[in-house]
């Protein structure tokens, strides 16, 4: 009795393990999507599938090298967009992965192109970032450019310099309804619903909008309606103190094409590669 209970628990198993295997998707089927993906421009699921394929076969140059270019095509849209710090940090993936597909295929031409290529996008970044940063210390920045620097911060994964930041963007301009809600929003990630709802409501009172309405009607704090009809005004947050006196020259140029020169993002030009490994 107990040898068949054995042989059946052992058959169970191995039932359980093919059908485990059998749903796995083979690393060449991966590969494969990937470049259909990446040819109808789709960024997302191209990296997604390449990376997959890589996870189960890290051995294989071409996949190794089309990981590096969508992490270099995605930074090119991130430079577009201002997103200077994530932009530097997808050009640091793409030259790993370029790397990477060089250790296996030394004569790789397109890796050893793509390393130099996303080396020097890299420093590219990283003056039109220093760039912008400079004149910042010589202005009073507007709150639209201290959002887009918080935006870049949480892009690149710091989110307690993306807090700040668009703090002193609220701090500014404190009566710019885009800066308190953008910081109130901010607040509701990081726990602070209290808080966060402050600023939020006054966000709505400036300037009434159905997006911020929906995010009051979700954590009950709709805003009270006076006797005529209209919003009750909303007390500035406690928080928030009352900018001094401006020392603001002008608007803060976006980070400069021309110290940077950042480039427009385009697909590779090269057709996919054939999978000769």
């Amino acid at each position: 009795m107990k040898l068949r209970r054995s042989i059946g628990s052992a058959t169970l198993a191995a039932l359980l393990l093919a059908a485990g295997c059998s749903n796995e998707v083979h690393p060449r089927i991966r590969y494969g999507d990937g470049l259909q993906a990446y040819q109808k421009g789709n960024l997302t699921a191209a990296t997604a599938d390449f990376q997959s394929a890589y996870q189960k076969r890290p051995g294989h140059a071409n996949t190794c090298y089309w990981l590096g270019r969508c992490h270099l095509d995605t930074a090119r849209k991130q430079a577009q967009d201002e997103s200077l710090i994530a932009a530097m940090t997808y050009a640091d993936k793409a030259i790993f992965y370029f790397e990477s597909a060089i250790k296996i295929a030394p004569s790789h031409v397109l890796a050893i192109k793509g390393r130099a290529e996303a080396a020097r996008l890299k420093g590219d970044y990283a003056k039109a970032l220093a760039t912008a940063e400079g004149v910042g210390h010589l202005l009073t920045p507007t709150a639209d450019i201290l959002m887009a620097k918080a935006r870049a911060y949480a892009d690149g994964g710091d989110m307690d310099r993306a807090l700040i930041t668009w703090r002193q963007a609220a701090i500014t301009e404190h009566d710019n309804p885009a800066a308190l809600e953008a910081y109130g929003r901010a607040l509701l990630i990081a726990g602070e619903r209290d808080r966060a709802l402050g600023y939020l409501r006054k966000a709505y009172e400036i300037r009434p909008s159905v997006a911020v309405l929906e995010t009051l009607y979700d954590y009950g704090a709709v805003p009270d309606l006076a006797p005529d009809g209209n919003l009750k005004s909303v007390p500035m947050p406690a928080d928030l103190p009352r900018p001094g006196p401006s020392r603001q020259m002008g608007s803060m140029p976006r980070p400069s094409r021309e110290a940077g020169s950042i480039e427009k993002y385009e697909p590779a030009a090269e057709p996919p590669q054939a999978d000769v490994r």
